[in-house]
């Protein structure tokens, strides 16, 4: 999932900016699995107990063109 918000012109023009757009990023938010979802356990693995938590991962940026 990516989520982008463009800067209006008005304000890049005033920042000697050609474009510029703020972005929000996600990757595994959600997992459908009948896991308990307090163990946080991968489902691709074969055995819970021997799993690694799923990580999730967020980023935030933004890209600037000058």
């Amino acid at each position: 999932l990516r989520v982008y918000y463009s800067i209006p012109v008005e304000m890049r023009k005033k920042a000697g900016i050609a474009n510029a757009r703020i972005y929000l990023s996600g990757q595994n938010l959600y997992t459908l699995s009948k896991l308990p979802r307090d163990l946080g356990i991968d489902p691709e693995v074969s055995s819970p107990t021997a799993g690694y938590p799923l990580v999730k991962i967020y980023t935030l940026g933004i890209d600037v063109t000058f």
